[in-house]
């Protein structure tokens, strides 16, 4: 048992964590410690506690088949999302969103768990599905994708979202489900954060009227865009279906993802909080609001130009002083 347990070890790969883990909790520590040499901050102990809860985690894993898991993955995927929805009701409300379960001090969003239940859930539907059609499966696929990601944006949490995709697409990438397929959620998805974040971008950025970004912020012009790109996906459907013809199929496609852009953009609207669409802001333009929003891009880049290559040594940090 003990020979097996230790052959099993990739110990690079421990070694690498172990520093990791200690670089950062170090890194936590001086950022805690102002110019006058006094700690005014014990966030530090929290990643130590946290560093043994998962390190014990990882040791019970290592001693696991982990292909026993499959079996009882989508019953911890259901599990996390009853979670989801309690936690949505009765949750902590953190930083704008209900997303935190926890005693005291000591506390854990349930949407980190909800992340291993999904990665476990979607990679057990991928392998049973391979022998079924590119487009079901693909369907199914972005079904499972959508419990977490709706649940999670209700709270809402965009940022924990957004995580969401990149997985989704990474595993059924590998999973051999076509690109042409992914890439309607990816642009679909990069669509939506553009079309919601442009009106927001002439008024507060910009500042003067753009026409094209005015249909955006126009409830009526939407409407009639939306409706223009629908009825010319409906005409590429049609034609698809009698005619067999490729180009309707493009036809089909492209509008398709536009219409959802359009659609998926007045959802982020109405969902989104005024900070979150803040957030978007900024990462364009951070001195947009220097003293709000955009205070951590700013600060993360003032700090990195002091500390120039080598950095400003240990427990010196600019800003943290």
């Amino acid at each position: 048992m003990k020979i097996r347990f230790f052959s099993s070890i990739d110990y690079i790969l421990l070694l690498c964590v172990l520093l990791l883990i200690t670089i950062g909790i170090a890194f936590i520590y001086s950022s805690g410690i102002n110019s006058e040499g006094v700690l005014v901050s014990n966030e530090y102990i929290k990643q130590i506690v946290w560093f043994c809860i998962g390190f014990s985690v990882m040791i019970i894993m290592v001693l696991m088949d982990y292909r026993k898991l499959e079996r009882y993955s989508h019953y911890f995927f259901i599990f996390m999302a009853a979670i989801l929805v309690y936690t949505r009701f009765f949750g902590r409300y953190v930083n704008g969103a209900r997303s935190w379960l926890g005693i005291g001090d000591l506390g854990i969003q349930p949407s980190e768990l909800m992340k291993i239940a999904f990665i476990l859930c979607l990679a057990r539907f991928l392998e049973k599905s391979s022998a079924e059609k590119p487009m079901k499966r693909f369907v199914l696929a972005i079904c499972i994708m959508m419990v977490p990601m709706g649940l999670i944006l209700l709270q809402p949490d965009l940022g924990t979202a957004s995580v969401f995709l990149p997985i989704f697409l990474f595993m059924c990438f590998m999973a051999d489900v076509p690109v042409r397929y992914l890439m309607i959620v990816f642009l679909t998805g990069m669509l939506t954060i553009v079309f919601a974040v442009l009106p927001i971008w002439e008024t507060e950025i910009l500042r003067k009227s753009v026409p094209i970004i005015h249909v955006l912020s126009n409830i009526k012009l939407r409407i009639l865009v939306f409706s223009a790109s629908l009825g010319i996906c409906i005409i590429g459907i049609l034609g698809n279906m009698f005619f067999k013809k490729k180009y309707y199929y493009w036809i089909t496609y492209f509008f398709g993802i536009f219409s959802c852009a359009i659609a998926g953009s007045w959802c982020c609207g109405k969902v989104l909080k005024p900070y979150q669409i803040a957030r978007l802001i900024v990462f364009i333009d951070p001195n947009s609001d220097p003293r709000g929003a955009g205070w951590n891009i700013i600060q993360s880049k003032t700090a990195i130009g002091a500390g120039t290559l080598f950095g400003r040594g240990f427990m010196q940090g600019s800003q943290s002083h």
